[in-house]
């Protein structure tokens, strides 16, 4: 079986592996955490570092991947965001929770 890969990329967009953490056993980083966000039924959503392949100077970048057990990803499209926009989402979030 080969190692997880743990990577992502589109037309403009990939997974920053000279950023990061290693996901999980894998050697790949690119991850903010060492540890999934969620893990369920063998896949996993992890928080990642992103660069801009049309704009390489551009840092803080993040997005949401969902990875299969194999290390390759789940989704076609993910939006990208900065950190600012993810302490909205957040808070958004928090938000939620607290009405529910």
């Amino acid at each position: 079986m080969a190692e997880a890969s743990f990577t992502c990329s589109n037309s403009r967009f990939k997974t920053n592996t000279a950023r990061g953490r290693p996901h999980g056993s894998g050697r790949a980083c690119g991850s903010v955490f060492e540890q999934p966000l969620l893990a369920e039924g063998g896949h996993s959503l992890w928080l990642e570092h992103v660069t801009d392949e049309l704009e390489p100077e551009r840092a803080g970048l993040y997005w949401l991947m969902w990875y299969n057990s194999d290390g390759a990803p789940l989704v076609r499209v993910s939006p990208v965001f900065e950190a600012e926009q993810l302490r909205e989402m957040s808070r958004q979030l928090a938000a939620f929770i607290e009405f529910e």
